[in-house]
Parts: C-alpha cells; structure tokens; sequence
C-alpha cells in the first residue's frame, strides 16, 4: 500500500481571527525583526512567516543564550551551601581513602563502588563550581533513586536529602517580577525567556557535553465552545498568558489555532557552558 499523505493542516478561523492575521502580516512586514526580544521574533517566524525549520541557539543573540544559562543555574542557588558542605565531605573521604590505599589499611579503604561514586559527585559539583553542568550533576541534584553509597554520604555529611532538584525550567523559574501586573508586550529579558520557552526540560548531551533543551514550540487552543474562564484550562491559561488586554488575548487564541500542539515548530537550542559564571547575570 502507498504510504498514507498527511492532509495539510488547516485551521477554522473566524472573521476576527482573519482580522488578526491581516495585523500580524503586516505589523511583519514593516517592523524591524533584529531589533525585536526573543519572543517576539520567534512568534512572528512561527505564527506568522509559518516557518517549521528547528529553533536552535543560532536563533538567539548571545545575550539570550547566556540569560537563559543563568535561568538554569538559578534553580541551583538555593541547594549551594549543600553542594559545598557535602563537596568537602567527599573530598575528606577520598582523601582518607587514598591514604589507606598507600598503607594498605584495608580496614580504613572505601569499597570500590563508594569511591567511584564520590568521585563522579565530587568532580560534578567542582564542575558546576567552574559553570559546567554535567549529566553527572543533574543525576547528583535532581533526587530520586539514589544509590546506596550517596546516601551514606549524604547522611554522614549531614546534607540529607536536600538535593530534589528536576532538571525542568518552570515558569516560577524566571525571575520576573509582579507577575500580574507585568505586561506581556515587555521587551525585558525574563520575560521574552519565558514566553518562548515556557516550561521545559533540559539535559546533557553525552558528546558534545552542552546543555540540551528539547520541545516543540506550539500553544495549546482553548477547548471548542468554550470562553477564556469558564473552564479550567481557561482559567489556567489566563496566568502567566493571558493578561495583557484584549489584544494579547485576541492574537494568543489566534496563534492556538495556527500553531496548536501537533504543528508546532521542533525546538533544539544547545548552550554552551563554558562562559564564565559572571556572565550569567539576567539583562533587564
């Protein structure tokens, strides 16, 4: 049988969504797309322009690629006084260890699996330290099945389980500030982050060891029938998108529309971890 053809997507636009295509088409055409933050360029290459090629890290300016850097090592803020206490607990033992190795104390050696295990956390917290953050780190920070051997270290070193940290950026990850009040037509930085990004996870590439993060770039409609607040997902979606005026609204259900989940635009930025922690201060 002949492969079956995906029948081309066509949204139901109604007489005031054809009025906000006409806007959009033309507010495209005449504005100065370089000059425009991140969110704004991306929708009007996606919604408008209908582009389905990767947004990569070549789609941002290195401003942005260094702000959202530091949108993922801010999740990691609030874990760092553990990081360090539990950084000098590994070092002490690995210390004791290689000191019982050159005596042969075998009474005061580690087991195999222990000194591994503390030298891969060790090495991943010394690597976040330099502003690289390894597989390793998230596997360290992010909680879940923990083996054996961290967890005697993480209760010797009175750290405990402190370390449940996912490796997905939510939206009370960016740093913005009056987030009902903020305007969502805002040329500020954490702002165009999050309304590009949203929700997302990330992790590291085994290769090139940069930081991945992976989605589709897409906005999910409001249920048939329904108004922005009589159903949950209404409700849900008048915080953080919804907000600012009718226009905003008018131009979101339009792009839920357009661009539901399903014909979204794939998303692959890739960062590169090796500029130095100081840069990684957000640009407001």
């Amino acid at each position: 049988m002949p492969p079956e053809t995906k029948k081309p997507f066509k949204p139901d636009l109604t007489f005031a969504d054809k009025l906000v295509k006409a806007g959009l088409e033309l507010y495209g055409r005449n504005v100065n797309r370089e000059n425009l933050p991140l969110h704004k360029r991306i929708f009007l290459e996606s919604v408008v322009d209908a582009r389905k090629d990767p947004i990569t890290e070549s789609s941002m300016k290195e401003p942005e690629r260094q702000a959202l850097m530091s949108v993922i090592r801010g999740k990691y803020k609030s874990i760092e006084p553990s990081l360090t206490q539990y950084e000098q607990y590994l070092a002490k033992s690995l210390e004791k260890h290689r000191n019982a190795v050159a005596k042969k104390d075998k009474d005061k050696m580690m087991y195999p699996e222990f000194a591994d295990l503390y030298k891969k956390d060790l090495d991943a917290i010394r690597q976040y330290k330099k502003g690289v953050i390894t597989q390793d780190f998230i596997n360290l920070t992010s909680g879940g099945l923990i083996p054996y051997p961290r967890l005697v270290g993480l209760t010797d070193s009175k750290v405990g389980l402190t370390f449940r940290i996912k490796p997905v950026i939510g939206y009370e990850d960016y740093p913005i500030q009056k987030k009902d009040e903020r305007n969502v037509f805002t040329n500020l930085m954490p702002e165009a982050l999050e309304q590009t990004f949203g929700r997302i996870a990330y992790g590291v590439d085994p290769k090139t060891k940069q930081l991945v993060l992976k989605e589709d770039y897409d906005f999910n409609p409001l249920p048939p029938g329904q108004t922005q607040t009589t159903t949950t997902e209404g409700q849900l979606a008048m915080t953080p998108e919804f907000g600012g005026g009718p226009l905003y609204k008018a131009v979101r259900l339009y792009a839920g529309k357009v661009l539901p989940p399903g014909q979204g635009r794939p998303l692959n930025v890739r960062l590169n971890q090796l500029a130095p922690v100081s840069q990684n201060a957000l640009i407001r």
